[in-house]
């Protein structure tokens, strides 16, 4: 006698107004649905409804809600494509949002605009000279400082 299977009927809740399909089984911390054998939900319901996940894909959210597991909201991508549908739907965390962030944009558009050594101004900001020279470069935090 196997293992039941499993009635993925049973494990969401249809919202009206957005057409999502909440999850209501075991939630993970980062808010993802996960199943009993280790899938995440949206995983194991694309797979049920739409079909096989190549190897190396993931399964992305049109909705962004990390719970829903409709497969109309849910379409394959590569890592590049999930980074380039978060960047569009400004869900990254640039500047003071990302939360390894030392510095202000405002303090970011001062240091770009001194023109002391980068030493000193990563002395005066506790930051490294290699984040300084980043910054004037315009590699990172290029956002704060158009």
């Amino acid at each position: 006698m196997g293992r039941p299977k499993i009635k993925f009927e049973d494990y969401y809740e249809p919202v009206t107004e957005s057409g999502c399909w909440i999850f209501t089984g075991c939630e993970e911390k980062n808010g993802y649905g996960q199943m009993s054998n280790n899938v995440r939900a949206h995983r194991a319901f694309y797979q049920y409804f739409v079909g096989p996940i190549p190897e190396g894909v993931l399964v992305l959210h049109r909705c962004d809600v990390r719970l829903c597991v409709n497969p109309k909201h849910l379409f394959l991508g590569t890592t590049a494509e999930n980074t380039r549908d978060a960047m569009v739907k400004n869900r990254m965390c640039y500047g003071e949002r990302n939360h390894n962030a030392k510095l202000t944009a405002e303090q970011v558009r001062a240091i770009f605009s001194d023109t002391r050594k980068q030493a000193i101004l990563a002395r005066e900001y506790g930051v490294t000279d290699h984040l300084i020279a980043l910054i004037k470069q315009k590699k990172i935090w290029r956002r704060a400082l158009t």
